[in-house]
Order: structure tokens, then sequence, then C-alpha cells
């Protein structure tokens, strides 16, 4: 699955297009096989994307062809340049799936937001507190205060609210 999302992109984006799809497939395996573990597609394609930005092919030892007799590198035909280019652009890729954009890295459009309400909504809507506003946070608890008094007082157990003792709200400073 994953070389093929490669060999897509090795025809869609003309950086990629200048490794061959032997030494592809070849760079593919001994990046996933190295994982010692079985790996989802996603987990393969972020691998595969870490590995490529990480400059191994700059600085890496080079890409034996394990199908011929005499040590021969298969990413001999890359320039320096177009090295360069691949880690370049694998590092882009990088910061695409970081940043949840990975469409753009399998140059498809962006899936439409969830429509449920469901547990995962809270990505989407969540709120931060301020800070440094701390007069406005007590004022707020004071608020839920005096609302808790108002429900002692008004409940139905009237051994509890008559012994509850009043609570004051003091403004913080």
């Amino acid at each position: 699955m994953i070389m093929r999302i490669m060999r897509d992109l090795c025809q869609r984006i003309p950086v990629w297009s200048n490794i061959s799809q032997w030494a592809m497939e070849l760079l593919l395996e001994k990046i996933i096989s190295s994982a010692g573990e079985v790996l989802t597609p996603g987990e393969c394609l972020r691998r595969v994307m870490e590995a490529m930005s990480s400059s191994i092919l700059l600085n890496g030892p080079g890409l034996l062809d394990p199908c011929e007799k005499e040590p021969e590198d298969t990413l001999a035909g890359l320039s320096k340049q177009q090295r360069e280019d691949i880690t370049n652009s694998a590092q882009t890729f990088m910061r695409w799936i970081a940043f949840r954009q990975i469409y753009k890295v399998l140059g498809i459009l962006p899936l439409p937001p969830p429509k449920f309400a469901g547990s995962r909504n809270w990505r989407f809507n969540r709120k931060r507190r301020r800070s440094g506003t701390e007069g406005n946070d007590s004022e707020a608890d004071g608020c839920k205060m005096v609302k808790k008094e108002e429900a002692v007082a008004s409940g139905s157990n009237a051994t509890a609210s008559a012994n509850a003792a009043p609570m004051k709200i003091e403004p913080s400073k």
C-alpha cells in the first residue's frame, strides 16, 4: 500500500521522480522492516517520511542492490542536489502529516469535519482559559458559590440547609 502511495508521489511531484521504482522498493523494504513490528499503513508512511527527511539519502551508506553480485548502490544515479531536494520535500511532508494535513501529501481533497457530536468533538470546540484574569476567575467562582448556596437553602433537605453556615464571597485582590 505504501509503495502505491510512493509511486503516486513519484508521478505527481517531479522531485520524487528521480528515484527509480526499484530503488524506492528497496528503500521502503529496508525502512519498514527495520521497525521490528507490524505497523499500520499510517505508521509506515510516517516512518518512511521520517527516514527520508532525516537525510538518509545525504549521509547514509547507500542502498545496495541485493540482486547484484558486485556491490552496487541503487541510489548512485541521484545527484547531491536531487538528494537534498527529496530530503527537503520529505521534511515538508512530515510537517503536513504532523499538522493533520495528510491530504496534501496524498494529493486529495481534505475530508469534511465530522458531523457527529461524539467523544471526538472536544478537539474542535475546546476553549482555553485566559491567563492573567484572576479577578474574573474569582468572580466566576463566587457566582457558582452563590448558586450552590441558593440551591442548598431552597433544597428539600431542611436539616442540611439549617446547619449550613452562610458563605462569604470576598473579591480577590
